[in-house]
């Protein structure tokens, strides 16, 4: 049947055409995205095989961040007339940033990153590969710093999100590749690094353009190996700059930062403000719970008390927090008595506990004893000792009842009977 609208990049669509599974031939419109990246990839002479197989009347839309070079033999060959709508500057303009080129090697990068980031930021940090990115931004993150990434691997919604922490200042450094790098349009960043050496010419001047953005300026930071010196200078002359290679210095970039310096707890507060807010009781939440209304991870209210059990509140949270002691379901009674486990019974528990792992010691106690986690019992007062149960509750029935376990105390006679049953 065919679709109207079909997206794909150059290899892939070569494929699918020697396998028969589509055709161009009655394609009228054809929109190329990123153009410039195709051809620094070197998609150009696959592009033009597939041109080649569309309607000669086609409309050819093109999208490119330059227009030299291959580009424009591409809209030289393949389109008739065409229309030019220029959006933005063609080229950042980099000559408002101070440009430094620290020597280092590979061992030294990730200190000098992290000193660099600590002295201007917020930073956007470059980096050649996905992994790259990831390892670095973990990396940093050890070292004290917030950071986030953001690639072609990651999903919309993880790049939104690193984007909308970055720009409201809750990260230190954004770390990121070259791809995801050209939608991302931040006012404020202080600093650019170069993590991995750029390309080209080209992508140099999209990195730094990042920074010095509005008549701002800015600070763009490069680590130049040994082995990258050549291929930096080369890059210096086609942008024409012309910057010796230092040692690194991060006193330089605090005088270069167009912002004060900061230190680098500052985004902690911030971000740390908006987590207290959502995480209220993460420091109570297994507490007396006094104010219902502070542990949102409670059912009914306050974390420290049980649907049936301790403290005599029937509104209270199920045990979701185990650690931290809450009361069993089934537990029962006394008006003083402390919080069982989840597995446990305390105080005067009729029906043992929730999987019957444990029975009940005496009954009617007002001062029940908080139960063993698997095996342990709870022991009341007012009434005679019964023994703890096992793993299926015997000790009393299937259910963890002990036979001694009455409503008056219990009585000797019954669970002398039990214990000559048992021992059967």
């Amino acid at each position: 049947k065919g679709v109207d609208i079909l997206v794909a990049c150059p290899g892939r669509l070569e494929d699918l055409i020697e396998q028969g599974a589509l055709s161009l031939a009655n394609v009228d419109r054809v929109v190329l995205d990123e153009a410039d990246r195709m051809a620094d990839m070197g998609f150009m002479p696959a592009v033009r095989r597939l041109l080649d197989q569309t309607d000669p009347d086609r409309q050819t839309v093109l999208f490119s961040a330059t227009l030299d070079s291959d580009v424009a033999r591409l809209t030289r060959d393949y389109q008739r007339d065409p229309v030019n709508h220029e959006v933005g500057e063609e080229t950042p303009d980099i000559t408002t940033a101070s440009h430094v080129f620290w020597n280092t090697t590979q061992a030294d990068r990730r200190e000098i990153t992290a000193e660099a980031v600590g002295a201007a930021w917020p930073t956007i940090i470059f980096c050649r590969t996905r992994h790259g990115s990831d390892r670095l931004a973990r990396q940093l993150s050890r070292e004290g710093l917030k950071t986030a990434a953001i690639h072609g691997g990651r999903s919309q919604a993880q790049r939104t999100r690193a984007l909308a922490d970055f720009s409201k200042g809750r990260v230190h450094a954004l770390v990121a590749t070259d791809v995801a790098a050209r939608g991302i349009h931040v006012d404020g960043v202080t600093s650019v690094i170069h993590f991995d050496p750029p390309e080209d010419y080209k992508a140099y001047v999209h990195r730094s353009g990042r920074t010095a953005r509005a008549g701002e300026t800015g600070v763009v930071i490069s680590l130049v190996q040994p082995n990258q010196v050549r291929d930096m200078k080369r890059i210096q002359r086609q942008i024409g700059l012309d910057e010796p290679c230092t040692d690194p210095d991060a006193a330089v970039l605090r005088h270069l930062s167009p912002v004060p310096a900061r230190n680098v707890r500052d985004v902690g507060t911030e971000r740390n403000g908006s987590d207290t807010e959502d995480n209220r009781d993460g420091r109570s939440s297994g507490g007396a719970g006094r104010d219902k209304s502070q542990n949102h991870r409670s059912d009914n209210g306050a974390a420290g008390r049980s649907h049936n059990g301790s403290g005599g509140n029937r509104s209270g949270n199920k045990n979701r927090n185990r650690r931290r002691g809450a009361a069993s379901t089934n537990g029962s009674g006394g008006s003083n008595q402390k919080p069982g486990s989840r597995n446990g019974a305390a105080g005067n528990n009729r029906n043992g506990s929730k999987n019957g792992s444990s029975s009940a010691k005496g009954s009617g106690g007002n001062s029940g004893k908080p139960s063993n986690r698997r095996t342990g019992s709870g022991r009341g007062s007012g009434g005679n000792d019964g023994k703890p149960g096992n793993k299926k509750g015997s000790g009393g029935d299937k259910r963890g009842r002990h036979p001694a376990d009455t409503s008056n105390g219990g009585n000797r006679k019954a669970r002398r009977a039990h214990l000559q049953r048992t021992s059967r």
